[in-house]
């Protein structure tokens, strides 16, 4: 049902579809058409609480190791009053660190024995907790030796050390390095459904190891691979007066019914309470028919050989 069809159910319901078999036309329901898309707004918000709407978001991860090596650089390093040479490799292009307090951090190539400056960073004094910087350098040869020098004249904390021997399009392609890194969900994000993860070797399976933060952050260890599919319960798009007649609705057929009863009703709530109070009530009811079970069909983890049979 798209957003036309509702307005003229809508009309229907409230008897105002037709004077003496004479249909009424748009001006003589102008105002009520003009208050339908906030009530169908505000009832299919409602639906999507009870029938859900699904939706995926996927990301995939295949790390790139730390030129410290594997599981190297999370450790707390705490600078003092002497400099910390914590991170070199040889042609690093990129970096990534953390630190939670002012100072200043070089990155330096080693030209003939002498430690030359790439690139200065500057952390300025209202840096209070672990912030990350991360950065492109580009030492004049690939076989020479690249540091990270943590300096400066006050006490901070140093964690999260990465070198990488490869260089990215832009500063942020360079991955965070931290055990667990995070993802943001779409906006339209209501509740987590669950997580497939799609990895090798022929893997397909539900995922439990992995964290939340806040209300749309999803945390996932550094070292895994593949790709995660993030199923989801998501708020559907508003509708305003800008949308078209045209707009389809994104709950499922069966929740599209209660829609118009509630545009009826909050059309006519001052003209005519005894009609909107059936119309409310109408929806009511269509709300509690409802099946919330999920459509979504639920995920084995199959291992096949060559065949296709299963092991």
């Amino acid at each position: 049902m798209n957003l036309g069809q509702a307005k003229t159910k809508a009309i229907q319901y409230m008897r105002e579809y037709s004077t003496n078999s004479t249909i009424n036309s748009a001006a003589q329901n102008g105002d009520y058409t003009l208050a339908f898309n906030n009530a169908a707004d505000a009832a299919q918000k409602k639906i999507a609480t009870i029938k859900h709407i699904i939706a995926t978001y996927s990301i995939s991860r295949n790390p790139i190791l730390n030129q410290l090596g594997l599981l190297q650089g999370f450790d707390i390093v705490q600078h003092l009053d002497t400099d910390h040479v914590l991170t070199q490799a040889t042609g690093s292009r990129a970096y990534y660190f953390e630190v939670d307090r002012q100072c200043t951090v070089h990155l330096e190539e080693n030209v003939g024995g002498v430690w030359t400056v790439l690139s200065t960073i500057s952390v300025p004094n209202t840096v209070t907790s672990f912030t990350a910087y991360k950065g492109l350098i580009a030492p004049s040869s690939a076989s020479n030796l690249v540091r990270i020098r943590f300096s400066g004249s006050y006490p901070y904390n140093i964690r999260n050390r990465f070198l990488c021997q490869y260089t990215f399009p832009t500063v942020q392609d360079i991955p965070d390095y931290t055990p667990y890194v995070r993802y943001t969900m779409p906006a339209d994000f209501m509740k987590l459904k669950g997580v497939v993860h799609i990895t090798d070797p022929r893997v397909y399976e539900r995922m439990s190891d992995y964290k939340w933060e806040g209300k749309r952050t999803i945390v996932i260890n550094y070292y895994y691979t593949g790709s995660f599919d993030i199923e989801y319960y998501k708020y559907p798009t508003t509708i305003d007066s800008t949308t078209l007649d045209s707009y389809e609705f994104e709950v499922d057929i069966e929740a599209c019914e209660a829609i118009p009863y509630f545009m009826g009703a909050m059309a006519l709530v001052e003209e005519n309470a005894s009609i909107s109070t059936i119309l409310l009530n109408l929806y009511q009811a269509e709300l509690g028919n409802l099946d919330q079970l999920d459509t979504g069909v639920s995920t084995m983890t199959l291992n096949l050989n060559p065949w296709g049979s299963v092991i």
